[in-house]
């Protein structure tokens, strides 16, 4: 791929990042400060989501992106969004591994572990459901 200068500038944002995760209006606005080029960042986004150097998530409210070189083992493994706090846990469980296994075996269906997640609440935020539902 031919590394523009938009490429690079995302790149740059993501590798400097402070947080896990954005949103496509973060990383524009710290890309494109006069907000111009908004539609190629969006073109570069999905170049980068489709090769796998960027993980696309939805948080039921915002598609939120996550630089794979912040974790470049993650294709080797599940992960798990909170829907409540919005967190990512990397899923590295053997069981996992073995569905994945039936999956292929006895469905035909090969699961992409770069883009596999489950959604649910994580442990903290099922404490806090039960705290609510009390």
């Amino acid at each position: 791929m031919y590394k523009t200068i938009q490429y690079k500038s995302l790149c740059d944002f993501f590798e400097r990042g402070t947080k896990e995760q954005y949103t496509s209006d973060e990383i524009i606005e710290a890309v494109c400060p006069e907000g111009a080029g908004k539609s190629t960042v969006y073109r570069q986004l999905a170049k980068m989501t489709e090769t796998g150097e960027l993980r696309k998530f939805h948080d039921g409210k915002h598609i939120l992106y996550q630089y794979s070189h912040i974790s470049p083992d993650c294709g080797s493994h599940f992960h798990l969004k909170c829907i409540s706090c919005g967190r990512l846990i990397h899923l590295n469980c053997n069981r996992i591994s073995e569905f994945a296994s039936h999956m292929a075996a006895d469905h035909g269906f090969t699961l992409d572990m770069r883009q596999t997640v489950l959604y649910g609440l994580c442990a903290q935020c099922s404490k806090k459901e039960v705290g609510k539902q009390q």
